[in-house]
């Protein structure tokens, strides 16, 4: 075992590493601070229910995140118990246009490879 990227087959016994690629991501934070040990006690209460299970307890925690996630948009996605968001994009140029808009924290970053 090696850190990086690998494409696993079978019961993921079988890898293939893969090269590492030049990720970016925009970042937002609406200035929302949960208690991670609130998030996942609303998670046990709803019992997992809903696609993304751990958004769905910090939005039951803080109902004002559910419309901070609406007004990104798609392709948005919640970090670890909250309350940030992320999503992926291609370049730089594309994130500072994701984020120009925004009204919170934002960020650019570029993913380090291979768990740097």
């Amino acid at each position: 075992m090696r850190g990086g990227r690998a494409h696993a087959e079978g019961r993921g016994e079988r890898l293939t590493p893969l090269a590492d690629e030049c990720a970016w991501f925009a970042i937002a934070w609406p200035g929302i601070e949960l208690s991670t040990a609130d998030v996942y006690r609303a998670w046990d209460e709803l019992k997992g229910e809903g696609q993304n299970h751990l958004r769905r307890a910090a939005e039951h925690v803080e109902p004002s995140l559910k419309e901070f996630a609406a007004s990104l948009g798609p392709g948005w996605q919640m970090t670890g118990s909250g309350s940030a968001f992320y999503t992926r994009i291609n370049n730089e140029q594309e994130g500072r246009h994701a984020i120009g808009k925004l009204d919170c924290w934002t960020a650019l970053t570029r993913a380090v490879g291979a768990w740097a």
